[in-house]
């Protein structure tokens, strides 16, 4: 019998395979916030560069960044490990829709407002040559 401690009581192997099936389930909200302050950071930092202001306080903005591609390995890596179970074909079919239901709605939604933004205030002439590289 394997025996571990844990903040100073035993448990059995069996139970820590446990408490491991419930962490990976448990959704972490504060790589929200961190996201936020990164996507927050990074787009001030241009917003200045354009206005032609010095953005040298904001000049860590590339620390976000990085942790953008943590995160993004961290959450990888957690899909990866919840789904081991699952053949390589049924994987990448998961996967694949998973990115489809979250991408499509968002994606047909900006090109219905910039088509009504076009329709409402016909903004540029040349927007039928620009519109394929929106």
């Amino acid at each position: 019998m394997h025996l571990f401690e844990v903040d100073k009581q035993f448990v059995h192997l069996s139970n820590l395979l446990q408490i491991e099936k419930i962490i990976m389930k448990k959704y972490i909200s504060s790589l929200d916030g961190l996201r936020g302050f990164g996507i927050i950071f990074v787009v001030l930092y241009h917003l200045l560069r354009l206005k032609g202001a010095n953005p040298t306080l904001l000049g860590f903005s590339w620390i976000f960044i990085q942790m953008f591609f943590v995160q993004s390995g961290y959450l990888i890596t957690k899909i990866l490990l919840q789904n081991k179970s699952l053949t390589f074909k049924e994987y990448l079919k998961r996967f694949y829709w998973n990115r489809v239901l979250r991408i499509f709605p968002v994606y047909f939604l900006y090109l219905f407002i910039l088509v009504g933004i076009y329709f409402a205030f016909n903004i540029t002439p040349d927007f039928p040559s620009r519109a394929p590289y929106l």
